[in-house]
């Protein structure tokens, strides 16, 4: 989303984050009724204006790439071998490193369940954008495991 909104005149980019991902995001910012397939370009405009007004954009922006709490690490994806900054902690399909006493916990790659390697990682996107649940974990920092597993059912 950010990126797109950075290269908001790159029809490819803005295409590709609205298509793949976009609608429901744009939808809680602004009324989609008011626009057909050919004011794509003015639809996400006014979503990019929206999103700046209100500083969700800003704070976004502002957000790190990775949390570093004691014995844990906390990535939109987890980091594989090869991983950057940028790139790679947000779109990680590759399966993640295993890091000396820390325990990584992402998500990006939604499964039914949560997947929990203890001392290892743990995945805990369920999929509550598909209409599963959302999921969320208490995690021991000195002991880099999870405490306790929290999970609400989600419908949209």
């Amino acid at each position: 989303m950010i990126e797109a909104i950075d290269n908001i005149h790159n029809v490819d980019i803005v295409n590709q984050w609205t298509i793949s991902f976009g609608y429901s995001t744009i939808k809680s910012y602004i009324d989609l009724a008011k626009y057909n397939k050919a004011n794509n370009s003015k639809m996400f405009l006014n979503f990019a204006k929206e999103l700046k007004s209100i500083k969700h954009y800003h704070f976004i922006k502002s957000l790190p790439y990775k949390i570093i709490l004691k014995n844990v690490v906390i990535t939109h994806s987890g980091i594989a071998e090869y991983a950057t900054e940028q790139e790679d902690y947000l779109c990680n399909y590759e399966p993640c490193i295993k890091l000396e006493n820390k325990i990584q916990i992402y998500g990006h790659d939604h499964k039914n369940e949560i997947e929990y390697k203890e001392g290892w990682y743990a995945n805990i996107d369920t999929g509550c954008v598909y209409g599963n649940k959302l999921t969320a974990v208490i995690v021991d920092t000195e002991k880099a495991i999870i405490t306790d597993v929290i999970q609400e059912n989600f419908a949209d």
